[in-house]
């Protein structure tokens, strides 16, 4: 016998040419004449197995499944108990800082504003960093010139840049906090919730620490302010400064400076 398609030598039960894979019509028909066979015969097989096995089986394969059901259940018991303690974990520890808050303000924002209004803003930025370092005093986002102050304390950086290249003894932290910060300072816009909460002075002020960062990257540092401006947009991602690429930066400009 031969493949009607290659023409290759076939054996009367070959099912498919072994060379083409073209079907053989009369191996194909005993390939299934013999499965065919094969399930008479397992057929007649099950009806010689005694009743009591079949039995013995089923309950052997119910308690199995019921194992599984039980595990499934302890699984999803277990599931639902871990999630249940990290929720009243999470609403504990959110209520025992709202109270911590609470208190925080009632005994330490009264002195705060004290010093505020004395118009000393040192002495002001010291008592805050003090308190910073207290339970509780998260509350002082909400304190109406924290916003002020963060601002200030960049200034401050840029301040200190500034002396430092009178009479240069700066050194590469000295840049780093001062470059950055007056960065910062200058470009970052100043959103409506903030200017929400600055008062007209604060604000005036925040004008002229913005003002004299452009003067320490023009006049301490020779740069235009279209090259600073260019600098601040290749330190981007997502409109914020990546403090990764702004390292990336003075490491390759390190000659430029020190």
């Amino acid at each position: 016998m031969y493949c009607s398609s290659c023409g290759a030598q076939l054996k009367d039960t070959d099912a498919r040419c072994p060379y083409c894979g073209t079907i053989n019509p009369i191996g194909a028909e005993a390939e299934y004449m013999d499965k065919l066979e094969d399930i008479r015969e397992d057929t007649e097989h099950l009806a010689d197995i005694p009743p009591e096995e079949y039995t013995r089986s089923l309950k052997t394969q119910s308690h199995f499944a019921l194992k599984i059901a039980l595990i499934v259940v302890g699984i999803c018991i277990f599931i639902f108990l871990l999630f249940t303690g990290i929720r009243l974990i999470g609403e504990h520890s959110e209520k025992k800082q709202i109270r911590q808050e609470i208190a925080f303000e009632k005994e330490y924002l009264p002195k705060l504003n004290e010093i505020y209004a004395l118009g000393d803003d040192d002495k002001t930025l010291e008592y805050l960093n003090e308190l910073y370092e207290m339970d509780g005093s998260t509350a002082l986002g909400n304190w109406k010139h924290s916003t002020y102050f963060y601002y200030y304390s960049l200034y401050l950086d840029v301040l200190h840049l500034r002396e430092m290249f009178k009479d240069g003894t700066y050194e590469e932290p000295d840049l780093r906090n001062g470059f950055f910060s007056g960065l910062t300072l200058y470009f970052d816009e100043i959103f409506y919730m903030e200017y929400e909460n600055l008062t007209a002075e604060e604000l005036s002020k925040v004008e002229s620490f913005k003002k004299e960062s452009m003067e320490m990257f023009t006049q301490d540092m020779g740069y235009t302010e279209e090259e600073i401006s260019d600098v601040y947009q290749s330190l981007l991602d997502d409109d914020f400064i990546s403090y990764k690429l702004f390292e990336d930066y003075i490491e390759e400009n390190k000659d430029r400076f020190l």
